[in-house]
């Protein structure tokens, strides 16, 4: 298994095809090298499956918080200079006014399931464009880091390295979408073939039922925040 959430589980074959048949709907709406695609979607296997089809496009993505404000948003969208949007229908409303391309995935699902589940030949290399996160602005406008396939793989490795981690690893898909940790939950554990469990809202924000929902998956390996652990 893939991924498990509320809304069921995905194998790894599942999770290959979903991703390629993206990949073929984004495609040709994508130009030039390294192409960038924001994400506007909540904690779910269709943010893993997005995020995954981007790259096998040979693009980069934007993680962009769907709880954030649409000026917020909307500035990201053209300070990051995206190509298209990957969102949801209840979320396509947040980027109204802006002239960025939308892909909505509840409403074109039939049409991406008509699309190849070959991979597409396209080279990627160390140096190609993996992701663009933004900094909060807490203290100012906020700031694009761009980062390089080269830094994913190397924190990758560490993090097999550091916590061990191979297929029989159960992890947790818990940080905010747009939050740095999500790099660290997804990556690391697909690239080893582990299971990754994505709990719901009220879940993870509530220590007891996420302590028991913890000990009922047999996660092995979750990030928490400071707040949460310390009340775990």
């Amino acid at each position: 298994m893939a991924i498990s959430s509320d809304s069921g589980t995905l194998t790894y074959g599942e999770l290959e095809t979903r991703t390629n048949q993206l990949a073929h709907r984004l495609f040709p709406s994508l130009a030039g090298p390294e192409p960038l695609v924001g994400i506007c979607l909540e904690r779910s296997p269709e943010f893993i499956i997005a995020a995954l089809a981007i790259m096998k496009c040979g693009g980069a993505y934007l993680p962009m918080d769907a709880a954030d404000p649409p000026e917020r948003l909307r500035f990201l969208v053209q300070d990051a200079v995206v190509q298209l949007v990957i969102t949801n229908q209840k979320l396509a409303g947040h980027f109204v006014g802006s002239e960025i391309k939308i892909v909505r995935l509840d409403a074109e699902q039939k049409e991406i399931e008509r699309q190849s589940a070959t991979s597409i030949k396209i080279d990627i290399g160390p140096e190609n464009l993996a992701y663009v996160i933004y900094t909060s602005g807490s203290t100012g406008q906020p700031k694009g880091v761009e980062i390089a396939q080269r830094n994913l793989s190397n924190l990758i490795a560490w993090h097999l390295r550091a916590f061990n981690v191979d297929k029989s690893t159960r992890a947790t898909f818990q940080a905010g979408t747009a939050f740095d940790a999500a790099v660290w939950e997804i990556w690391p554990h697909l690239a080893a073939g582990a299971a990754i469990y994505i709990p719901d809202e009220s879940t993870r924000t509530s220590p007891e039922p996420l302590r028991d929902w913890l000990v009922a998956n047999r996660i092995t390996i979750s990030f928490v925040s400071t707040v949460i652990a310390e009340q775990l």
